[in-house]
């Protein structure tokens, strides 16, 4: 069987010479990490850890610092202090090129499809440049995962429906061949029976051997889903555990909102 659809880790030669964290250890992790857009801090000494085989919410309201936390870990922004670490090596301030040779892929808010691109088109972007050799290998792998892009290999991005296009987006992160995806916000404007298939994948990427951070304002579903949680509020976390405790309790709703764990009701 290919590799993606027996394990969906790290499998390709590119990263063989990198030494396998031990059980327990960090695939990612960040320490005090702080990011600005201009004078406006959008990640405030932010500390996360990510394990490998692990789905990892981050959730949060719009402007909490979801985006910009991913952002961070790719090197889509510049970090004005702390550390991204990954495999245990240190990445910070790589470009992001360099950071999806790794094994780390982002599949962004909004989809971002290449509207006037076919669907296999888009799917060739993503394999980048040191991908294409091996590039129909993977779009067998891939369309294997979302058999309803097979009928639309040849159809313009632009054309597909929004939960295609969340398909074909993800699909696309995959054709680079990371072990860590990052989803920012996959269920957003999608129907709830979409939202359920979408989420539904996710669990089987991560079954299938994927690490995952799945950045989220659907908290229940984001919680039934993740292993573990971090809720942002104003760019820093203001709650984080394991996601079934998290569920029991009303502490999410509250850090969601910016209150505090400690305020009153």
């Amino acid at each position: 069987m290919p590799p993606i659809l027996t394990q969906l880790r790290r499998c390709s030669s590119r990263r063989s010479s990198v030494a396998r964290n031990t059980a327990g250890d960090s695939l990612v992790s960040l320490h005090a990490v702080t990011a600005h857009y201009g004078s406006t801090i959008a990640v405030r000494a932010v500390d996360l850890e990510v394990k490998e085989g692990e789905i990892v919410a981050i959730l949060g309201a719009n402007g909490a610092g979801k985006t910009s936390t991913l952002k961070a870990i790719v090197g889509m922004i510049d970090l004005s202090g702390g550390t991204v670490r990954y495999e245990g090596r240190d990445i910070t301030g790589l470009p992001p090129e360099r950071i999806v040779e790794r094994g780390i892929s982002l599949t962004p808010e909004g989809r971002e499809v290449f509207g006037s691109l076919t669907t296999r088109e888009n799917l060739r972007v993503g394999a980048g440049i040191a991908g294409q050799r091996a590039y129909p290998e993977r779009l067998e792998e891939v369309l294997a995962l979302f058999p309803v892009l097979r009928d639309k290999l040849d159809v313009f991005g632009g054309l597909l429906s929004g939960g295609e296009q969340q398909q074909l987006a993800i699909a696309r992160s995959l054709m680079s061949d990371p072990n860590l995806l990052l989803l920012d916000e996959p269920s957003l404007g999608l129907a709830p029976i979409i939202v359920e298939r979408v989420f539904e994948l996710i669990a089987r990427l991560r079954d299938r051997g994927m690490t995952l951070i799945l950045a989220e304002q659907n908290v229940d579903r984001a919680l039934q889903i993740a292993d573990r949680a971090y809720v942002f509020s104003t760019g820093r976390i203001e709650l984080e555990g394991d996601s079934t405790r998290l569920r029991e309790t009303g502490d999410v709703e509250r850090a969601f909102l910016g209150l505090g764990v400690e305020d009153g009701a």
